[in-house]
């Protein structure tokens, strides 16, 4: 069983992993968008976030098998991205992607669900499983940089064939039916009254503004800088990913959930500092930064994931994992990609993007969200 679950996530993540990093660059080199419309087409996932994923949550735990719901999704998004491939102006392009969003943006939080449905151990399984996710980002970041598609469509039409094959897989999968009814409406509510929950779900909002800034333009920074391969040597912070996902439980045993949250928060203030001071000539201070990736991501967000899911009971647990994709993979992501292209736009000077200014905003937005963890981490219940 772990076998598949895995191959499900490396595919699942592969097909993000293959656009999601080089899209900015080819829509700001190649199709001429500005800055405040890569930022739009990056928020697109949030605004889909905000509705789909705990709303198919809902219908995951009550209506219909997992296995089935994925598949379509998928299947649906595969033939959305083809078509979002033609297109050539904002005005086509970002209402075919905010569609795909629709379609994509849930399986996060489904795929979760299906994995820690078939688990036994979510806490200690689960980074184990997600590793393999990871790995797809990689294989897919790196299939994209050396072939050199960073300026064309090309990464768009791999994402959709990738996900072509992962609906027809997910149909193989073991049956995972709902285990909800209508008389468990309540526990939805008694969890979300959690003030634990209530309280990683503000801070996972909050550090998903500044995160949104990696994804949104590090390519474009690392390409504007003249290094080579930047999908490629981004995939750094993945293999940082990897490294940590292994021994998150044992660290996370070791010093409490809360030091893991706060330090994953830090982490995400120094590497943007990293990135501010970095120059051409001083290229391996944006490698140290870029591997801190996987510590900032795994502290943070990973950690209260899997928060999320030991918090509900078996019945919600897919309306759970769909609202925590609707606090960070929705509203954050979109305020933050939006506020991204607002900063990015800003610095312009003349045709050119002043990355010192993005990277030093979203390094002091990352250390007041860490101060103000600080103070409020003795009201987080342990568990």
């Amino acid at each position: 069983m772990r076998i598949r679950l895995s191959v499900m996530q490396f595919i699942q993540y592969f097909i993000w992993g293959s656009w999601f990093v080089t899209i900015g660059t080819y829509l700001l080199k190649t199709l001429k968008f500005s800055g405040s419309e890569v930022g739009i087409i990056y928020a697109s996932p949030g605004m889909a976030a905000i509705i789909m994923p705990w709303l198919l949550g809902i219908v995951a735990d009550r209506y219909l098998a997992l296995q089935k719901l994925l598949a379509t999704l998928h299947f649906t998004g595969a033939l959305l991205m083809v078509w979002a491939s033609e297109q050539r102006d904002f005005g086509s392009f970002f209402p075919i992607m905010l569609a795909y969003s629709f379609c994509y943006q849930p399986t996060f939080a489904l795929t979760s669900s299906l994995c820690f449905h078939h688990l036994s151990d979510g806490q200690k399984g689960y980074p184990k499983l997600r590793l393999w996710g990871t790995t797809g980002w990689i294989f897919g970041g790196v299939i994209v940089s050396f072939l050199g598609w960073e300026l064309e469509k090309t990464p768009l039409l791999l994402s959709a064939g990738a996900s072509m094959i992962l609906s027809v897989y997910c149909m193989t999968l073991p049956d995972t039916p709902p285990k909800s009814t209508k008389e468990d409406r309540h526990l939805i509510f008694e969890a979300v009254k959690d003030k634990s929950l209530l309280l990683l779900m503000t801070m996972a909002f909050l550090i998903t503004i500044p995160t949104a800034f990696y994804y949104t333009f590090t390519n474009s920074y690392m390409t504007d800088m003249g290094l080579d391969y930047p999908a490629a040597k981004m995939s750094i912070g993945q293999m940082g990913e990897i490294v940590v996902m292994i021994f998150l439980a044992f660290l996370t045993n070791k010093l409490g959930i809360k030091r893991i949250i706060l330090i994953g928060f830090i982490i995400w203030g120094i590497r943007y500092t990293l990135f501010a001071i970095a120059g051409k000539e001083t290229e391996w201070i944006v490698w140290i930064g870029v591997f801190m990736h996987g510590f900032a991501y795994c502290f943070a967000a990973l950690s209260i994931q899997i928060y999320v899911n030991t918090l509900a009971v078996p019945q919600i647990r897919s309306t759970m994992q769909g609202i925590f994709s609707f606090v960070v993979n929705g509203v954050g992501t979109m305020v933050g990609s939006l506020l991204a292209g607002i900063v990015a736009q800003y610095s312009m000077n003349g045709n050119t993007i002043d990355w010192s200014v993005v990277w030093w905003f979203a390094s002091i937005f990352s250390f007041i969200v860490a101060g103000f963890f600080f103070f409020v981490k003795k009201n987080l219940r342990m568990i």
